[in-house]
């Protein structure tokens, strides 16, 4: 016996997705910093613990060719079009045996839920050999598969957000977004050409980050390498008025660093400015940003300006080896120079130095010293980006090493020191030296032959 499927068709379509719970733990008083906190769910509150599953309820209702409503089981499918009339096959329920009760029947649809991301679906009817027309337009409700998990919500807004969530009222712990997640991102935000992710806050922190073992807050950037990469940094900060990167450091020791910087190939940190101080170091008197003073500062010209005094260390921008006790500056040699030589003008080459070879030299310049605490005159070296300099260091101020003969009598502490008869050594340069022939001033003794001496540079 044939059935009849009228062409005129009531259908209504319901979409159930789930009860979703959003439950939001409020604070007893606002913290200082935000933290981490644990939601609480109030009484009453119910959450789901299972997702939701992917299907939509679709209802309709069947009558013959009279209006009279049908009875029985009917083939009938369903398939999830783009378009209203042409367009792509998105999904086909295949062929399903579906009840029918008085003209009502209702199937469940396992559709793809990855379809519903915004764009406009249209489904077409098959009933007993008979393709249904027109199609019909999945509206509204089928949508809220847009949240569940996994879900992508898509669109094309020039000028609003495609999710848009808002959080009302005034709440110490609230969150219009929350993510958790055991090892990948909580919260990811990826852009083409635009910002990843953008935190703004009128009063507070625009974007915060927190972790109990690894960064609060990390960046990574994958940009070609250029001169200076400003526009391309892992992480990126701008303030109008404010510090456009803060950091704070709470423990003592190297364990609590404000801002830390490491370079594996090029400088930890690097400073630029176009009109104010290069670099700035201040200190918070009492701990608590009240009464703040600048102890060291390096202005646009290079300028290094400090409160107190300057200790160079054992560092090798120090260019020494050991807590030096003079101040040297580089020298041009036309021979081989080596710590301790006295060395005087060289007048066949305007500008260089040799060692002093005749007693009482009146051309005599100095000592060559081994551990300067302060050099001048070092070269810079563009490439390397470097201050490299291994041209011999003369003595200017303080004590230095000198080597030293006893050619003209024992040498004492006190007695005046100049050029002797040999290349590179002082000897006691005796009682009213000529003026210009002095080095230095002996603080030890030498009894006889040769030796190394401790000297105070005071050239006469």
């Amino acid at each position: 016996m044939g059935i009849n499927v009228s062409r005129k068709w009531w259908v209504s379509m319901i979409a159930t997705v789930g009860l979703l719970g959003l439950v939001w733990a409020v604070g007893a008083a606002l913290a200082q910093e935000p933290g981490l906190e644990t939601e609480a769910i109030p009484p009453g509150d119910v959450r789901l613990g299972a997702s939701v599953a992917s299907k939509i309820n679709y209802q309709g209702r069947l009558t013959d060719p009279g209006g009279a409503p049908l009875n029985g089981t009917f083939d009938m499918r369903f398939q999830i079009y783009d378009d209203q009339t042409s367009g792509t096959l998105l999904w086909d329920s295949g062929v399903m045996a579906v009840d029918v009760d008085h003209g009502l029947f209702n199937v469940e649809l396992a559709v793809d839920q990855a379809d519903f991301d915004g764009q406009e679906l249209w489904l077409m009817i098959y009933v007993e050999g008979d393709w249904l027309s027109p199609r019909q337009e999945l509206v509204a409700v089928p949508y809220a598969l847009s949240l569940r998990p996994g879900a992508t919500v898509r669109g094309d807004l020039p000028s609003s957000a495609v999710l848009y969530v808002e959080l009302e009222g005034f709440h110490t712990s609230g969150k219009a977004i929350s993510g958790s997640v055991a090892t990948g991102s909580a919260v990811r935000g990826e852009a083409t050409g635009g910002y990843g992710v953008v935190g703004v806050s009128a009063d507070n922190h625009g974007v915060y980050g927190s972790s109990s073992d690894k960064a609060g807050v990390y960046g990574s950037s994958s940009a070609l390498p250029t001169y200076y990469n400003l526009y391309t940094p892992g992480v990126y900060g701008s303030s109008q008025n404010g510090a456009g990167v803060y950091g704070r450091g709470v423990n003592a020791g190297y364990r609590g660093v404000g801002v830390f910087g490491q370079g594996e190939g090029g400088p930890g940190g690097k400073f630029m400015t176009y009109t104010g101080n290069i670099i700035e170091g201040w200190q918070d008197v009492l701990g608590n940003h009240l009464i703040l003073e600048r102890r060291f500062k390096v202005d646009t010209d290079g300028d290094v300006y400090a409160d107190r005094a300057y200790y160079c260390g054992l560092s090798t921008g120090c260019f020494n080896s050991g807590t030096g006790a003079d101040v040297a500056e580089r020298i041009d040699a036309t021979e081989a120079l080596e710590p301790g030589d006295v060395v005087e003008i060289d007048p066949d080459n305007p500008g260089h130095f040799r060692k002093a070879a005749t007693p009482l030299s009146s051309t005599v310049a100095g000592v060559v010293s081994a551990n300067p605490a302060v050099t001048m005159g070092n070269a810079f070296d563009p490439e390397s980006d470097q201050w490299n300099d291994d041209r011999p260091l003369l003595a200017l101020v303080g004590i230095v090493t000198v080597k030293a003969s006893a050619e003209n009598g024992p040498i004492q502490p006190g007695d005046l020191l100049a050029s002797s008869m040999i290349p590179g050594y002082a000897m006691r340069a005796g009682a009213n030296p000529p003026v210009g022939t002095v080095i230095g001033k002996a603080l030890e003794p030498l009894e006889a032959g040769t030796g190394a001496i401790q000297m105070l540079v005071t050239l006469q």
